[in-house]
Parts: C-alpha cells; sequence; structure tokens
C-alpha cells in the first residue's frame, strides 16, 4: 500500500534539475489511506486497553516508590534515634 502512494507521489511530483519536490497542492491531494470504520474501533479499544495496564503499572510503581522511601527513611532514623549497645569489655 505504501508503495502506491509513493508511486502515485512520484507520478505526480515535479521535478526541478533532477530533484523531486512535493508540492502543497500534491500533499492536499495525496491519498491517504484508512481503516474501514470498524477495524479503526477495534484498534482504539486496542489502544485503550494498553494505556489503562500501563496506568496500573505506573501506580504500582508509584505505590512501590513510596514505600521504599518510607522504609529507607524508617531504617534511616532507627539507625541514628536508638540508644546504643553497650560494649562488653574483655
Amino acid at each position: 500500500m505504501c508503495d502506491d502512494i509513493m508511486r502515485w507521489a512520484i507520478r505526480r511530483g515535479k521535478t526541478t534539475a533532477g530533484q523531486a519536490n512535493l508540492t502543497l497542492e500534491l500533499c492536499r491531494a495525496l491519498p491517504i489511506p484508512v481503516p474501514p470504520l470498524a477495524e479503526q474501533t477495534r484498534i482504539v479499544a486496542e489502544v485503550d486497553r494498553h494505556l489503562s495496564i500501563i496506568r496500573e503499572v505506573e501506580s504500582a510503581a508509584d505505590a512501590n516508590l513510596q514505600r521504599a522511601q518510607a522504609l529507607r527513611q524508617a531504617t534511616l532514623a532507627k539507625a541514628f534515634t536508638s540508644s546504643p549497645q553497650s560494649k562488653s569489655t574483655v
């Protein structure tokens, strides 16, 4: 399909000194294939499903990051606020 569009554009393109140019008029007339409405609907549903999964994973990652930061803070707080253990003399 892409080859058909390229052939269409090349046949209609203007060349100057061997260089093909793409004019605004040609761009406006360029045939852009789109899938049937049912296929578009299926594509949108699939993209929505993937985006939903991504949002869930992002949410879980954010929650895990917050838990890790809280654990780090709690560990540091415990390390610096605990009373020193008595050392035994030998």
